[in-house]
């Protein structure tokens, strides 16, 4: 795998839509088969972050973590690294739970330092920025692959 020539996040991009374009241009068929990757050269390089990085991109993202939030931070840093770009890149992508409550029924979660009410996230769908689904709808129609 080449990680070096890895195309970088778009600033306002989900960290979920990014991982599968990171899959994608590594050659894997599926975002599982990536996940699994992921998965063992964590466990072979951190013996200790085994389990902390999710098999479903539904899951990848840090506020989903209940208990090893900082083991899935870890995990998404290990993937900055092997990019060899700034460690912390894909953590300003991600969501974290934030302390921050805009009532006492409504939690927030931050990403790159802004709070964001929880009810306002899409939970059943994965976010994917636009201009990704519109390089996929260029690139589907070429027939290229």
């Amino acid at each position: 795998m080449d990680w070096i020539n890895t195309p970088p996040p778009y600033p306002d991009e989900s960290l979920e839509s990014y991982l599968l374009r990171l899959s994608h241009h590594l050659g894997f068929p599926e975002y599982a088969d990536f996940a699994e990757e992921i998965w063992a050269l964590l466990v072979e390089s951190t013996p200790d972050a085994f389990g902390s990085y999710p098999l479903s991109l539904q899951q990848a993202n840090i506020y989903h973590a209940k208990v090893a939030s900082k083991l899935r931070a870890q995990s998404l840093l290990f993937i900055g690294r092997q990019r060899g770009v700034e460690e912390s890149e894909l953590l300003k992508l991600a969501l974290m739970h934030s302390k921050t409550e805009f009532s006492p029924n409504y939690k927030a979660v931050f990403r790159d330092g802004v709070d964001y009410p929880f009810t306002l996230l899409r939970k059943d769908h994965t976010p994917v920025c636009a201009k990704c689904l519109a390089e996929s709808l260029i690139f589907d129609s070429t027939g290229s692959s």
